[in-house]
């Protein structure tokens, strides 16, 4: 079974990492501060928002989700070899 890969967490943890306060996340983004709560709340999001985000925060969040892709992909296989 995959792990689901939860990128409002991810955004929220790397955010905090940064000392960039929601206020200051909405204004970068042009969002209302009230929706950045809810995007740390998102399991998934559109890449046009994501790529605003990255900017943002200067982290580039499609290679962090693309290896906690792999890295899923991998421990998934693993266990799936080991139970044979």
């Amino acid at each position: 079974m995959k792990e689901k890969i939860h990128i409002g967490a991810i955004i929220k943890s790397i955010a905090e990492k940064k000392n960039m306060k929601e206020v200051q996340l909405a204004k970068l983004i042009n969002r209302h501060y009230s929706d950045i709560p809810k995007i740390f709340k998102r399991e998934s999001i559109s890449t046009d928002l994501l790529l605003s985000i990255s900017v943002a925060l200067q982290y580039d969040f499609f290679t962090e989700v693309y290896g906690e892709y792999l890295n899923n992909t991998l421990q998934n296989s693993a266990k799936k070899n080991n139970n044979e």
